[in-house]
C-alpha cells in the first residue's frame, strides 16, 4: 500500500507538471514524460500485487502497453492530419499516452483516452456556448490537461479494483 502511495504521488506530480505546461505554453514537456514512464516501469517491478512471473515478462507487458497506446495516438494524429489537412493531436499527447500506458492495463488506457476526449469536447462546447458562439470546434485545446488526470484517475480506479469485472 505504501509503495502504491509513493508511486501514485510521483504519477500525480508528473501529471500536474505536464498539464500545467500544456495549459500555459501549449507544449507537453519531455522530461516529465520520461519521469512518468520510468516511474511506471519502476512501480511495475516494485508492486507486490503484480502478477508477472519474470522481469522479462514484466518488461514485455510494459512495452506492449506503451506501444499500443502510443501507436493508437499516433494513428489518430496521422488520420486527422490526412482528413483535415492540419494537426489535431500533438506528438506530446501521443508520448503522454505511451508513458501513461505503462501504468495501467491497455483497456484502462483506452477508457482514459475516451474520457479525456469527452471531457475536452464538453468543455470546448460549453466554453463556446458561454461566449455565445456557435459550436465550431476549431480552437486548439490543451489535451494533456484532460488526458493526464484521466490516466491518473483510471490508475487509481484500477488500484481500488473498481474496473474489475
Amino acid at each position: 500500500m505504501l509503495i502504491s502511495l509513493v508511486f501514485g504521488l510521483v504519477f500525480l506530480s508528473c501529471v500536474v507538471v505536464i498539464a500545467r505546461d500544456d495549459w500555459a505554453f501549449g507544449i507537453v514537456p519531455d522530461y516529465p514524460l520520461l519521469a512518468l514512464g520510468a516511474a511506471g516501469a519502476a512501480f511495475a517491478f516494485c508492486d507486490p500485487e503484480a502478477s508477472y512471473t519474470s522481469a522479462l515478462e514484466t518488461f514485455e507487458q510494459l512495452a506492449a502497453r506503451a506501444a499500443i497506446l502510443g501507436f493508437f495516438g499516433y494513428s489518430v494524429a496521422v488520420l486527422f492530419r490526412l482528413i483535415r489537412g492540419r494537426d489535431g493531436l500533438g506528438l506530446g499527447d501521443v508520448k503522454l499516452m505511451a508513458a501513461a500506458g505503462v501504468w495501467s492495463p491497455t483497456l484502462s488506457g483506452f477508457y482514459a483516452i475516451t474520457s479525456a476526449s469527452v471531457a475536452a469536447l464538453v468543455l470546448a462546447l460549453g466554453a463556446q456556448a458561454w461566449r455565445g458562439q456557435s459550436p465550431a470546434l476549431t480552437e486548439a485545446l490543451p489535451f494533456a490537461l484532460f488526458l493526464g488526470p484521466t490516466f491518473f484517475a483510471f490508475w487509481v480506479f484500477e488500484r481500488m479494483n473498481l474496473l474489475s469485472p
